[in-house]
């Protein structure tokens, strides 16, 4: 019973293939309506097999093999001019590929170049550090100076208090 067993699973394995030769359905057809001992994991397939046999054969109607060879030759033109599609696309990928890794070595390369106005030297760099923070801190005392001559000369034209409680002269000097 096992080697018949095995024996009908690779039939089915051909069935469910398409590669069953009529012989070979015959055999399970016969198999399947004969046998009453059959394990449960073949029931489905019994199903399947025996469903299929009570249908019969199908009739091709005339000229299906003319259309479907047609259809097949338009598919493979269609795949063909598709196929020379991608390769276009496949070849500019690869010039863009190519491209971007020029672009990136020449960014290197010139990146990489000494830069004259680095400094290396860390004792050097301190001093540096120094003399701009330097020119910082006299650049904000020139500017603090320039805010007090700003506010002397801003305060001959207005006085001092309405500066600071936020009223608004006109040009007939009232007070808004």
């Amino acid at each position: 019973m096992t080697l018949q067993i095995h024996t009908v699973k690779q039939l089915l394995n051909l069935y469910y293939g398409g590669l069953a030769s009529t012989d070979d359905e015959r055999r399970l057809v016969e198999f399947f309506t004969t046998e009453t001992d059959i394990p449960c994991e073949l029931q489905d397939d019994r199903d399947v097999v025996l469903s299929l046999a009570r249908l019969g054969e199908v009739r091709i109607p005339d000229g299906m093999a003319d259309e479907l060879s047609a259809l097949a030759e338009r598919l493979d033109r269609q795949e063909r001019i598709s196929r020379r599609g991608h390769r276009w696309v496949a070849a500019t990928s690869v010039a863009a590929s190519i491209a971007i890794i020029v672009s990136v070595i020449v960014f290197i390369a010139r990146s990489s170049s000494t830069d004259p106005y680095e400094i290396t030297d860390p004792q050097l760099a301190e001093t540096e550090a120094h003399k701009a923070l330097l020119l910082v801190s006299e650049a904000l005392d020139n500017a603090d100076g320039s805010i007090i001559e700003a506010g002397r000369a801003l305060s001959l034209f207005v006085p001092y208090d309405s500066i600071s409680n936020n009223t608004i002269h006109t040009e007939d000097d009232e007070t808004i």
